[in-house]
């Protein structure tokens, strides 16, 4: 629904008249209805008005700050015109772009070291695993070949014996 402001307030007022001044309303011209009509559309629409509003103070706010950051990163008082200004911003994003590409090769770089480092990691953990794996097994033999070696009438009857199980630990490569 569109209505005219002007027109409203006109008939409101003429209607306010009309029944201060005969104490009734005139046909056609009912105050109280037409007063609830018209404040209602208008309070409406001013609700809407201030909506939009105070969505447009938020946008202003953010453009104000970046303005001020932008105020941060070069001269004002330096530049003689805008374009002046445009150029030296450029400048400045220019270098921030060029330090961003920077950082960027260095994060990859980081990246890639710790993957090496993680792979030498799990390497000497596996090695790791591995010579404790021997040297459990190297304790049994010997204990083993202590057992046995009671029942040895010649000390190199276990001669063999130990060579074999040092082989199966240690393997030739």
């Amino acid at each position: 629904m569109n209505r005219d402001w002007h027109k409203d307030m006109e008939r409101i007022q003429l209607g306010r008249k009309l029944f201060e001044t005969y104490g009734a309303v005139i046909e056609g011209v009912n105050s109280k209805e037409s007063l609830d009509e018209v404040l209602g559309y208008w309070l409406q629409q001013y609700a809407e008005l201030q909506s939009r509003n105070d969505e447009m103070l938020k946008v202003l706010e953010r453009i104000k700050a970046d303005i001020d950051e932008f105020r941060s990163y070069i001269d004002i008082e330096a530049c003689e015109s805008v374009e002046d200004q445009a150029r030296a911003f450029n400048e400045v994003l220019k270098a921030e772009r060029e330090r961003a590409d920077e950082l960027q090769k260095e994060y990859r770089y980081v990246l890639m070291v710790k993957e090496d480092f993680v792979k030498g990691y799990h390497l000497q953990e596996e090695r790791a695993n591995s010579a404790e794996a021997r040297e459990r097994k190297l304790r049994e033999t010997i204990e083993e070949v202590l057992r046995e070696a009671t029942k040895w009438e010649n000390p190199y009857e276990g001669y063999g014996d130990l060579q074999r199980m040092l082989l199966s630990l240690y393997p030739k490569e």
